[in-house]
């Protein structure tokens, strides 16, 4: 039987086909885009996430066919005969239909004879469609068994065990208020600290990260208030805090004051085993977006250093990250398990909300408290472009995930493909106004202070 249909050729040749190969379709809905559920598959060179562009769908009545674009992102612009389409185009014989982004051009021919008789979607080359077809098909069902075999929830879970490896908990032992002038150094008080803890992390190339204020937990008080007050019940470690930033900026001479933390890195479910020591003067961080509070009045001047204002100013917190460049000397050369995400993959990755994420975490410094992770996390707002500033993403991650006490500077990990997990974020705040809702500050800062510097 004779079936009016169209075809669809490829005029260039890309990464998924050769010029003058040929789409034949009548019926069936046919999906173009960049994942691997779209008909015609196109090539996707961005930082962005794969995406569905079009489709093309047969009219009522047998009144031929239209385009539809599907994508809303300026990316993914959609343009017949050299011009964009807004949202759909009724196609004639002839057009020629091109994408944003994209070398491929493909041209729209209606047809009626008896080269095609199937209601399918079938591809054909130029020189053998009957042997592409049916390469197509073998290949499909081997990839699909290759697939199945290949990626298993035990492979998922063997992955998310091997990052567990590199996650410890970090602790603040104990702070000092230094004052430095010229090349000496005095100490002027010292002050043990208890249950301050959160939790660390080493990367493929041996960094360590963590939560800044996991390292200075001074810039954590106040916990569940906006009001600085100062009284009898202030911890001694954040009255040192409030000394040393009060004189830096009251004193005229060129003295500089100064907090330093030693911290321990542990493993609670091996008896606490304390893995290397740490300062806080080994860590790199950002200190430009801290803000300095006054308090008190005239007749008691204080001045507080802070990394939020307000709870709900959670862009404030971009400064909450901190970390090591290199630890080999004091792990022996060891790696983690962990890959860190660059800002082009932390963009491309935070790009669709819901998103599913693993969230690993500390939860305290008891034997039996052991790693755990966080149940059925998941990105709750999209990283657009209006987001970013010079490329890096300028915004915390918005997650859920009923993160515990401890959780802070743990890695948020994502997938990435099929064979990777990495992590896009390091746990930083809770957003008490928002129920269950969690920021974590985009792991491409680091990548952002390495290039400042």
């Amino acid at each position: 039987m004779i079936k009016k249909y169209y075809t669809l050729r490829f005029e260039r040749d890309d990464a998924f086909h050769k010029a003058g190969d040929q789409v034949f379709n009548d019926q069936n809905t046919l999906r173009i885009g960049q994942t691997e559920s779209c008909d015609i598959r196109l090539a996707n060179g961005s930082q962005f996430e794969d995406a569905f562009i079009a489709v093309i769908e047969k009219r009522p009545n047998d009144k031929g066919w239209k385009l539809i674009r599907t994508s809303p992102y300026k990316e993914h612009e959609v343009r017949v005969n050299g011009t964009p389409i807004n949202h759909i185009h009724f196609l004639s014989d002839g057009d020629h239909i091109a994408f944003e982004g994209q070398q491929q051009e493909l041209v729209f021919n209606i047809r009626e004879d008896e080269l095609y008789t199937s209601s399918g979607i079938v591809t054909m080359g130029k020189k053998s469609r009957l042997m592409t077809v049916w390469i197509a098909i073998v290949s499909a069902v081997v990839l699909c068994i290759g697939l199945q075999q290949f990626y298993t929830p035990s492979m998922s879970n063997a992955m998310i065990e091997s990052s567990k490896e590199s996650v410890f908990q970090i602790q603040v032992d104990s702070v000092k208020l230094l004052v430095c002038r010229g090349d000496s150094t005095l100490v002027l008080g010292s002050a043990p600290i208890r249950d301050e803890f959160g939790t660390a992390f080493l990367t493929t190339d041996g960094q360590l990260v963590t939560a800044r204020h996991c390292i200075e937990p001074w810039l954590d008080f106040p916990k569940e208030t906006t009001k600085y007050i100062i009284d009898a019940s202030t911890p001694e470690h954040v009255m040192m805090a409030l000394e040393a930033v009060t004189n830096n900026i009251t004193r005229v001479d060129s003295a500089k004051w100064k907090m330093v933390s030693y911290c321990s890195l542990l493993k609670p479910e091996i008896n606490d085993s304390v893995w290397f020591h740490v300062t806080s003067e080994d860590f790199i961080f950002d200190d430009s977006r801290d803000h300095i509070v006054e308090c008190g009045d005239y007749n008691h001047q204080y001045f507080w250093r802070s990394i939020k204002v307000r709870p709900h100013r959670t862009d404030m917190m971009l400064g909450d990250i901190a970390f090591i460049p290199d630890t080999s000397s004091k792990l022996h050369h060891q790696k983690g398990n962990i890959h860190l995400a660059t800002k082009e993959e932390v963009r491309s990755l935070c790009h669709n909300p819901n998103r599913s994420l693993i969230i690993l975490g500390r939860m305290g410094n008891k034997a039996e408290d052991k790693q755990i992770q966080s149940p059925k996390a998941s990105l709750k707002l999209q990283l657009t472009d209006s987001h970013c500033i010079d490329g890096y993403p300028n915004t915390m991650i918005a997650h859920d995930g009923n993160i515990n006490h401890g959780f802070s500077g743990g890695p948020v990990l994502t997938r990435k493909g099929l064979s990777r997990w990495c992590a896009i974020g390091a746990v930083s705040v809770i957003d008490n106004e928002n129920d269950n809702w969690y920021y974590s500050v985009p792991v491409s800062e680091i990548e952002r202070m390495k290039n400042k510097n």
